[in-house]
């Protein structure tokens, strides 16, 4: 069982996509209400080595000797990967042994920061949120450690942008009476147009939320959304696409590993568990959630596959 790599596991934005995951789970500086992982349990803003790097870096070439379909290296874990002071160094090693494209999935928060930018400036598409036009509106969706501030992301923004070549992917996570009205959207519209992002790119809660009251918008919202954000797309709610189970010995390996990191459609962790040829996967899913491994929430009408919370 892999301890840093997962997948690839289906993006709706990177394709089949192989997620590295540099820093422990729920080590993040933000606690965001529509987090799909669940509430932060180390709200932390400082940076270190979390993992030997040449361990990751091990775990990296072997899943990509396994030959499967890979359309991406995403730097991204159960929290914020730009925490780990190893990013850069696993990004740059990443490089010389795969032309596979590397993506960084961040909150912006530390970009303020040269180290950081500097380190983040090989890969080839960075991908930062920014939910927020207001400082107010922004500590209310994010929930920032208390060091970070609104204005501090604005300017890693700004200069990142005028430092890096690449490209630059922003997502925008649209949430129902939340920051959906003309008016959020437009403060939001006027800092997107310091940033020259190449895609602007509005997400939705698509997976059980932190806070159970968060809420997608409806169509009309969203559609606004598209044209005052000039998003060149409304992310789907489902992803397309087959999970790889190649660096698991057993498929409850595999559905521990991936959903600690993606919770799991139900049908998806069924897929999983028949790619290990297991005559009756629903009676193996049964099984592990009766030893209180995992747990089935419903959202959307639609069962997913969670960790214990």
């Amino acid at each position: 069982m892999t301890k840093y790599v997962y997948g690839p596991v289906p993006s709706r934005r990177l394709g089949q996509s192989l997620g590295i995951s540099p820093i422990p789970s729920k080590t993040c500086n933000y606690n965001c209400i529509y987090c799909q992982l669940g509430k932060t349990t180390n709200l932390t803003n400082q940076r270190k080595r979390f993992f030997n790097p040449q361990d990751i870096l091990s775990e990296i070439s072997n899943a990509i000797n396994q030959k499967g379909k890979i359309d991406y290296i995403t730097f991204v874990g159960e929290g914020e990967p730009t925490l780990s002071k190893d990013l850069g160094f696993l990004i740059a090693e990443t490089k010389k042994i795969t032309s596979i494209p590397i993506a960084v999935i961040t909150n912006g928060s530390l970009l303020s920061s040269r180290i950081v930018r500097e380190e983040m400036r090989k890969a080839d598409v960075i991908m930062p949120t920014f939910d927020a036009g207001n400082s107010k509106l922004y500590r209310s969706i994010n929930r920032p450690h208390k060091e970070i501030y609104f204005n501090d992301l604005v300017t890693g923004l700004k200069k990142l942008r005028q430092e890096f070549s690449n490209e630059l992917w922003i997502e925008v996570m649209l949430i129902k009476g939340i920051n959906d009205s003309v008016k959020n959207l437009e403060e939001i519209r006027v800092f997107l147009d310091r940033f020259f992002p190449n895609q602007v790119q509005i997400n939705i809660p698509s997976r059980p939320p932190m806070e159970q009251w968060v809420g997608i918008p409806n169509h009309e919202s969203l559609n606004l959304g598209k044209i005052i954000l000039q998003s060149s797309q409304i992310l789907p709610l489902d992803e397309v696409g087959t999970f790889g189970s190649s660096l698991f010995s057993t498929p409850k390996d595999a559905i521990l590993s991936i959903t600690k990191r993606h919770p799991l459609h139900y049908n998806q962790a069924l897929e999983i568990i028949h790619q290990f040829n297991i005559d009756k996967p629903e009676v193996y899913l049964k099984m592990i959630v009766a030893k209180q491994v995992i747990k089935i929430l419903e959202y959307r009408k639609k069962k997913f596959i969670y960790l214990e919370r």
